[in-house]
């Protein structure tokens, strides 16, 4: 079960069929047409369209969805939020305000910047321990983590851009772009972080 407060800031530009339990334990079932950091809305050939308040909801489940297997091929990238959210996807984008990623079973998802606690660009085979740990660690700065062979290395500093191709780094007052496929992960400076919302239970299947 994924626990997934951010989807609530997600724009979905399909409908996929949803079933939505409220705190009462009342299921409602449709497509789901809308959802914001306020409200869900669904629409079905019985009900028609219903706004429900993310507040009084307990889960929402995409019924067409399979679950994710564990033990599947990693994904490309992950997105770590602060509430401790991770999403799985295939790409991700970073403006100054915004973080947007394509994640597996719900599509293109964008969230505010300040929620992302860290992003993952490349495989982390042979590395994941070490990345856990630079994930978890509290930081005044970015850091830019690469890849040397078997090993994490970073450099603090402050991120500006993730596009397809480029990083853009501040680094000692200093604006510089790395190849994207140069870059393991980023971790976010433990101040600019937004203070988690409550957790709306988002599954898969």
């Amino acid at each position: 079960m994924t626990v997934c407060s951010l989807l609530l800031a997600a724009c979905l530009t399909a409908g996929p069929q949803v079933e939505v339990q409220g705190l009462s334990g009342k299921t409602h079932t449709g497509s789901l047409a809308a959802i914001d950091a306020e409200t869900v809305r669904i629409e079905s050939e019985d009900s028609g369209a219903q706004e429900l308040s993310v507040n009084e909801l307990r889960s929402l489940r995409f019924v067409d969805v399979a679950p994710t297997d564990e033990f599947a091929e990693p994904p490309a990238v992950e997105v770590w939020l602060v509430d401790g959210t991770r999403l799985a996807g295939s790409d991700i984008r970073l403006t100054v305000d915004k973080c947007t990623a394509q994640v597996e079973a719900i599509g293109e998802v964008t969230l505010p910047r300040d929620t992302v606690l860290a992003v993952r660009l490349a495989a982390a085979t042979g590395v994941q321990t070490r990345w856990d740990e630079l994930r978890e660690r509290e930081t005044a700065a970015d850091m830019l983590v690469v890849r040397r062979e078997q090993s994490l290395d970073f450099v603090e500093g402050g991120v500006g851009e993730i596009t397809e191709s480029e990083i853009t780094f501040l680094l000692k007052d200093q604006t510089r772009t790395l190849p994207r496929d140069r870059a393991f992960g980023i971790v976010f400076a433990s101040s600019a972080h937004q203070a988690g919302r409550p957790n709306l239970q988002v599954e898969a299947g």
